[in-house]
């Protein structure tokens, strides 16, 4: 872009030498006095070369008279001077001719040194402006603003990502997962939020190639919370709550936790209600601050929190049970039929529990949740009927529910098969299918199948002896378990 020439003085002001053909130009001003005294001095020759032109012209005019005035004596002479008159005209009209041709010749030349003085002005200024433009670009770039830093910085944090991608995917290059880590994580540390992101979810996940490790995913997943970001925010509450990846520490999980409820998270609430409900061996339980997290988790859309809530309130807290609030919260849910209040419900029957035992209002109420594919609810009803405790008996009823709950992800459900395939109970024995179950069961926050896992490698039930891979099959550690008593 242009700059007008007012910008010029404070590039001279900075002591700066200007490259170019601007390098010896004087000031605007100065090459201003210098064209407008050329001028002057134009004119003023101008003026003296006519007034030259004319004294010049006079001169036979003058000659002619003087002729006539000597020989006014007589009649000869007068007649000689009469004849005498006609050159002097013919002289002073060629005269005046030659006058006007040279001063058309001077007014020519004056034109030309007119054109001449604008064009070198005009190529002086170009070579200023561009002199200018040259300073304030190098200034600027030397001392850019914080605005162009930022700019600068966004633009390679951008670069690192969009190449780390490329080998991560082999996009437009040979495929390279290491070195496309290598770049993304450049991105990340350069402030690129796309690549913290991608990173955090592979090692979260252990995806794109690479192994799953919760303490790399946790720093970046960290970094992301600094955006703002409610997932981010979830994920390390959950995470500290959980010990993957990091220890354990009260002022954590509420650093990350609060805010995500803030921003309307239930997943949140419920870990906040969690960490004072007595599930965490270092918290002291705190029932009232709990079931009031417990609470917002519920009334946030997550039901999953109810069982967390009731479980409490069944003296998993080391208090007393409080069956009549549990009855209380259910009552409105069963009311509407909802199968996760049928469940509770179901497990009061169950156990007696501020009602009378019955164990065919226990299997009715399991079945309804059954009956709206409720994963929790199959496992419940399969663990009733396999048992036969004052229910009939039905193993075939019981390993078709369970299978439809582990095939919908439900942990306990997924460890019963791990087991039932393990010992080849009901199903064909097939220790790798097995162990498959089992690590499933884990991640999705059972708790039985990380030392069931040890034991298989440790005894070498069905496979080679192996410690080591005991000890890394019994490392997954497990998502939050929703707690509930066992029909089993």
């Amino acid at each position: 872009m242009k700059h007008a020439l007012w910008i010029y003085p404070p590039a001279l002001a900075f002591g700066i030498a200007l490259a170019g053909p601007a390098a010896h130009a004087q000031t605007i001003s100065q090459d201003y006095a210098r064209y407008a005294g050329m001028l002057n001095q134009e004119r003023s020759d101008s003026i003296k070369r006519d007034g030259q032109a004319i004294v010049d012209a006079g001169s036979p005019r003058n000659a002619g008279s003087n002729s006539a005035g000597s020989g006014g004596g007589g009649g000869s002479s007068s007649s000689s001077g009469g004849s005498s008159a006609a050159p002097s005209i013919g002289m002073l009209s060629g005269t005046i001719n030659d006058m006007q041709v040279r001063h058309q010749a001077s007014e020519a030349a004056r034109q030309k040194r007119d054109r001449d003085a604008r064009a070198g002005l005009a190529a002086r200024n170009a070579a200023n402006t561009k002199a200018s433009d040259d300073f304030i670009a190098a200034y600027e770039k030397a001392h850019p603003t914080p605005e162009q830093i930022k700019a600068n910085a966004a633009a390679e944090a951008a670069r690192y990502s969009w190449q780390g991608f490329q080998y991560l995917k082999g996009i437009d290059v040979k495929q390279d997962i290491g070195r496309g880590i290598s770049l993304l994580t450049g991105g990340s540390e350069r402030g690129d939020v796309d690549a913290t992101r991608l990173l955090a979810g592979m090692y979260y996940n252990g995806t794109q190639g690479v192994d799953r490790d919760f303490v790399k995913s946790y720093a970046f997943f960290v970094k992301l919370t600094d955006t703002g970001d409610v997932e981010a925010l979830r994920t390390v509450c959950d995470m500290v709550v959980h010990s993957n990846g990091t220890a354990f520490k009260v002022a954590d999980a509420e650093r990350y936790c609060l805010p995500a409820l803030a921003k309307g998270n239930a997943s949140a609430a419920n870990n906040l209600g969690f960490i004072y409900s007595g599930s965490v061996p270092s918290v002291k339980a705190d029932r009232v601050k709990a079931a009031a997290y417990f609470q917002k988790a519920v009334d946030l859309g997550m039901l999953d929190a109810l069982p967390n809530m009731i479980y409490m309130y069944r003296g998993g807290d080391g208090q007393p049970a409080d069956n009549a609030t549990i009855n209380a919260l259910l009552a409105p849910l069963i009311a509407k039929g909802d199968p996760t209040g049928e469940i509770e419900m179901g497990l009061q029957y169950y156990n007696g529990a501020g009602l009378p035992k019955d164990h065919a209002k226990t299997a009715a109420l399991f079945q309804k949740a059954v009956d709206q594919r409720s994963a929790r609810g199959m496992q419940q009803l399969a663990a009733l009927t396999q048992s036969g405790d004052r229910v009939p008996k039905d193993e075939a009823k019981s390993l078709k529910f369970y299978r439809q709950s582990a095939v919908q992800g439900w942990g306990p459900s997924l460890f019963m098969m791990g087991m039932m395939t393990l010992r080849g109970v009901g199903v064909p024995r097939d220790v790798p299918e097995a162990i498959t179950l089992l690590r499933l069961a884990a991640e999705k926050g059972d708790t039985n199948a990380p030392g069931e896992l040890e034991q298989v490698y440790n005894l070498g039930y069905g496979v080679p002896k192996d410690p080591v891979e005991g000890k890394n099959g019994s490392a997954s550690v497990p998502q939050q378990e929703t707690r509930t008593a066992s029909t089993a």
